[in-house]
């Protein structure tokens, strides 16, 4: 099957997301998680990626994501046919965390279900629904019965709750208060 070409807009946002291959749990434990965090804030820099929200759950992740313009693109000097900042990180951060998952777990193979899979932002209304269920996955998916019990999100990064280096770059520009509460 052909993946047919992705195409990803200068200065648009975009709800990035991909789950693992066979729904299998890739995030056992705190460590797995953080080492997913900080590759994320390494690559971010490289790519100049713009986080605006995020999730990590046992089985799958999810971004929302800005796409830099042009001028940052390509200041980043991409090599190979991936020209976007967007599919530079996704591409680049799911590598890096199926190494380390396949050598710290004795796993072969891949870990994602195949590539990842966006949804351009339309409006300020899809940007306000997008950003609550990213920032509730882990409550939608009863892994947590409330939002400050799962720290795996952006939530804390709005609310101030994180204890360490957030990865949000920005808060959405459109009027959107990005730390209501789900569930």
């Amino acid at each position: 099957m052909v993946t047919k070409p992705r195409i990803i807009q200068p200065n648009n946002d975009y709800h990035v997301y991909n789950r693992s291959a066979n729904k299998l749990r890739i995030f056992h434990s705190d460590t797995d998680y953080n080492r997913w965090f900080n590759k994320i804030i390494n690559i971010k820099k490289q790519t100049k990626t713009i986080i605006i929200a995020w999730a990590i759950l046992p089985n799958h992740y999810h971004f929302l994501l800005k796409e830099p313009d042009l001028k940052t693109i390509n200041s980043c000097h991409f090599t190979g046919s991936i020209k976007t900042s967007i599919s530079q990180f996704t591409s680049r951060i799911e590598n890096a965390y199926t190494k380390y998952y396949n050598f710290k777990h004795q796993h072969t193979g891949i870990i994602f279900q195949g590539p990842y899979r966006s949804l351009l932002i339309k409006n300020d209304a899809h940007l306000k629904e997008i950003l609550y269920y990213i920032n509730g996955n882990a409550v939608k998916h009863k892994i947590v019965s409330d939002i400050d019990d799962w720290p795996y999100t952006s939530y804390h990064d709005y609310t101030n709750k994180r204890k360490n280096l957030s990865i949000v770059d920005k808060l959405p520009t459109r009027r959107v208060d990005p730390t209501r509460r789900v569930g």
